[in-house]
């Protein structure tokens, strides 16, 4: 409870993802972030991020799996990136998101 107390959003983070099912994990710090105005940046975060997205594009709900997986790109994961590029096609034109490759080019 110190960590909350001190708005550490990467140590609660990693401490219920111990604690918590991947959701409501991801629901949880989700939450925490919004009320401290502090992104996650938790690796352990990001890659729930990543593979909640497959799960639900697994599952067949493509407008989900992008949100979480094109968030997860953002932060880094190229899984995530790579279920946001997939769910891309399977979403409604108004519901497609810019996603952000986390690789550099090769020089």
């Amino acid at each position: 409870s110190c960590y909350i107390c001190a708005g550490s959003v990467d140590a609660v983070a990693r401490l219920w993802s111990k604690l918590k099912p991947t959701a409501a994990f991801i629901h949880s710090t989700q939450i925490f972030e919004s009320v401290t105005k502090t992104q996650c940046r938790d690796k352990t975060f990001i890659d729930a991020l990543a593979s909640y997205a497959d799960q639900l594009a697994k599952a067949g709900d493509y407008k989900g799996a992008l949100s979480y997986a094109a968030r997860a790109a953002d932060l880094g994961s190229l899984e995530g990136a790579v279920v946001a590029d997939l769910c891309q096609s399977m979403v409604a034109p108004a519901d497609r998101l810019n996603i952000r490759f986390p690789i550099k080019p090769l020089s």
